[in-house]
């Protein structure tokens, strides 16, 4: 499952869409090669390399290997945005999620693994209202599931980054 919030045209709001690269979209059966030209929000880069990263065995067997898993959501950030707003996305999905956090001049992608909240792990301060997803990735480099917090969860959940597959290079 797939979540991306993008900016619509003339500085609209963000909006969201959810698919799944197994077998649903949202709006129903994950439409055929063809039928995607016409589904605008699976054309942006991010989602077009995660695609190819989904699509090659090897990579899938790298992402297994960090905890990712067949159907996990996935949710895009660009790296300006909100830690609280992206946590709210997460939290929709009530399971472990594949955050890609997009870079916004070079487009580089960075991915994350981020665990439910939990009461197993360390209960830590949330982190401040204005902070970033860049400002959270930052915190947490090359750590192994670090805990982290939003003011609206009850419990701390985790978060690790998994390294690019040379594929994606």
């Amino acid at each position: 499952m797939i979540t991306e919030r993008r900016k619509a045209k003339h500085g609209e709001p963000f909006r969201n869409f959810t698919a799944d690269f197994v077998n649903d979209h949202f709006l129903g059966k994950l439409p055929s090669a063809e039928e995607q030209m016409n589904i605008p929000e699976l054309h942006t880069p991010a989602a077009q390399r995660m695609q190819e990263l989904f699509g090659c065995p090897e990579a899938r067997r790298h992402l297994t290997s960090y905890g990712w898993m067949e159907g996990m959501p996935v949710v895009f950030a660009h790296a300006c945005e909100r830690v609280e707003d992206i946590m709210g996305l997460v939290s929709v999905h009530g399971r472990a999620v594949l955050l890609v956090r997009i870079d916004g001049q070079t487009n580089d992608l960075q991915l994350w693994h981020i665990s439910v909240p939990s009461p197993i792990f360390t209960r830590v301060e949330p982190v401040s209202p204005e902070s970033t997803i860049q400002d959270l990735c930052v915190r947490h480099p090359k750590s192994r599931l670090t805990p982290f917090r939003v003011a609206f969860w009850s419990h701390s959940a985790a978060i690790h980054e998994i390294p690019l597959h040379p594929y994606t290079n």
